[in-house]
């Protein structure tokens, strides 16, 4: 009633935490990075891919807090599953998509990418995840950087290194040296 965000979920039979935890991980990314903001235009695939790697993080997370502290000790065991359902977006063919290095299957897919929903392979988004989720795991406290991605967007056709380097000049200090380490991901040095 007041404008509230609403977070829908899909899940399958009966109640899976980690298929809730893994969308509303998702959902709530998207409206971390979109609320009050501009659209990324072109560049919402960088959102998508952090969305997802969000999710595996949060997975991941569910499974370490659960192993020590379950909502309910008889939950315990279900921690691992937490893990497994992570894993199997981060299978190893994500590190290395079609066999390639990353950075040669992105300038390879970057056009596709930046099509969004109207191409047909939209799912690519999953390999620079996979990418990201890397990036994620080594300080998951970075991720209050993702607030900013489209903070002030004024041209959301710009490239993916400009859309990182236009996210990389509107960040707090302490959370440029991660954007710079997601567009070492891609190749890219950003301007200090």
């Amino acid at each position: 009633p007041k404008g509230e965000s609403q977070v829908m979920l899909s899940i399958g039979n009966g109640w899976m935490w980690n298929q809730i935890a893994y969308q509303f991980a998702h959902e709530f990314t998207h409206i971390l990075i979109n609320e009050g903001q501009p659209g990324a235009g072109a560049n919402h695939w960088v959102n998508e891919a952090f969305c997802e790697a969000v999710s595996y993080q949060a997975l991941k997370q569910m499974a370490k807090d659960w192993e020590s502290h379950p909502p309910y000790p008889n939950w315990k065991g279900y921690a691992k599953h937490h893990s497994s359902y992570a894993d199997k977006y981060l299978g190893k063919e994500k590190a290395r998509p079609e066999g390639m290095d990353f950075k040669v299957w992105f300038s390879k897919n970057e056009a596709a990418l930046r099509l969004g929903q109207r191409y047909p392979k939209y799912g690519l988004y999953k390999y620079p995840a996979y990418q990201f989720y890397q990036v994620i795991k080594e300080d998951p406290s970075q991720l209050a950087a993702l607030a900013y991605l489209n903070f002030g967007l004024k041209n959301p056709a710009i490239s993916t290194q400009q859309y990182l380097a236009r996210w990389k000049a509107v960040l707090p200090v302490a959370h440029k040296p991660f954007a710079d380490r997601v567009a070492l991901v891609f190749g890219y040095s950003l301007p200090k």
